[in-house]
């Protein structure tokens, strides 16, 4: 028997794309398990409504699901030996970031409970595998410092950006960091779950509620050149006077506790102003909204696992960046056609996005690419866990 950790895994989540990367990975786990044949138990530590019960929607294996708060570690000091003691008992803890959130550019909170699992894995001497994920960036010093002691500290790195692999090239000399691909490639879907009108063109529009509300803090947090708000209504005016064109409003995070990042709230609100549009219903899994994604011809959006999404069931997408790794992920796939919202205005934006659209079935080629590349790193990280895992039941 295998205990396996899996620290910021979440099923589900109000951010689709924290679900469709747990969902993405259980499946990737249960078929190296299955291969191995042997007997695993999952310790899932998160920061989700998370139950055990949720996960037997997505693995066969049993899970334990612990939610992680530091405000509730600070109130119960016992519950932090409670879950270091978890954490001691497993053969193996593989850490997810949630994808994208071992960086302090979501704020230091965010950054202490990222850390303070990987920190655990480490003064228990569990083996910890940093699975394919963006690292980075670090802006602060304690940012750089902490991370540098983690990654030094970890016994496999998958990174799914070269910008993410740039950066430990020279902060971390000698660590052996590994290019595969966001695991989210693997989520499964199914395009007859919805039936569009296909006598017109389809075309979706994912709009964050994070950026439309101007971050965390309500301030411009990540530095947009864009101005999102505006950029949004301006696209979809020009979207709607293309001809014979449908607009979607597609929500990726939906939350009723956490407004500022609530995709839904935002689309309800724009298709109440721009009532030719389509709002796309809230989904209840990742599946369920990369299904309806692919369903579309076309797709642009500020959510990154929204635009995975459409990419990996090969529609033409155009991602609307606010961070490095839209840039570093899709590049490292061989893919251009993403807008930089730190450094494009809005018309040079609308301009790029609205000229893709038109010239949509050139770009279908490298979008085939870009899959094959991807399902062939993610195989190179599925049989690395296999030789772990074997090396471990042997042992």
């Amino acid at each position: 028997m295998l205990t396996i950790g899996l620290m910021w895994h979440d099923f589900p989540s109000a951010n689709l794309g924290v679900g469709a990367l747990t969902h993405a990975h259980f499946r990737l786990l249960d078929g190296v398990i299955d291969r191995l044949g042997t007997d695993v138990e999952y310790l899932v530590i998160g920061n989700a409504g998370c139950n055990d019960v949720n996960f037997n929607e997505i693995t066969k294996h049993p899970a334990r699901y612990i939610k992680l708060s530091i405000k509730s570690i600070i109130k119960d000091p016992a519950s932090y030996f409670s879950m270091k003691t978890a954490i001691s008992e497993c053969d193996l803890v593989i850490d997810l970031s949630a994808g994208d959130s071992f960086t302090d550019i979501y704020g230091f909170k965010r950054f202490l409970q990222q850390c303070f699992t990987k920190y655990m894995a480490i003064v228990t001497k569990t083996p910890l595998v940093l699975c394919p994920q963006t690292i980075g960036p670090f802006n602060k010093w304690y940012g750089r410092v902490i991370s540098d002691f983690i990654i030094q500290k970890s016994k496999s790195i998958f990174l799914r950006d070269y910008l993410s692999y740039e950066y430990l090239d020279r902060r971390s000399k000698g660590i052996n960091a590994v290019l595969a691909a966001d695991l989210a490639f693997l989520l499964p879907y199914d395009r007859a779950l919805f039936d569009f009108n296909t006598s017109y063109i389809n075309i979706g529009v994912n709009v964050s509620g994070l950026l439309f509300n101007g971050g965390y803090n309500n301030n411009n947090q990540f530095s947009m050149r864009m101005n999102y708000s505006i950029f949004i209504r301006q696209l979809i005016r020009r979207l709607l006077a293309l001809d014979n064109v449908r607009v979607h409003l597609v929500s990726h995070v939906i939350s009723e506790i956490y407004e500022v990042d609530d995709d839904y709230r935002v689309c309800r609100l724009l298709s109440e102003e721009f009532p030719e549009c389509v709002l796309a219903p809230c989904f209840n899994t990742p599946s369920e909204a990369k299904s309806y994604i692919s369903n579309l011809v076309f797709f642009t959006g500020a959510r990154m696992h929204s635009t995975i999404a459409a990419f990996s069931s090969g529609v033409p997408v155009v991602p609307v960046s606010y961070s490095r790794k839209f840039v570093g992920l899709f590049g490292s796939l061989g893919y251009s056609f993403v807008v930089d919202g730190k450094e494009t205005s809005n018309d040079d934006a609308i301009d790029f996005i609205v000229s893709t659209f038109m010239n949509r079935q050139q770009i279908t080629d490298a979008i085939l690419h870009g899959n094959m590349i991807a399902q062939e790193r993610l195989g190179h990280y599925r049989e690395h866990l296999h030789d772990i895992m074997k090396e471990m039941s042997n042992g």
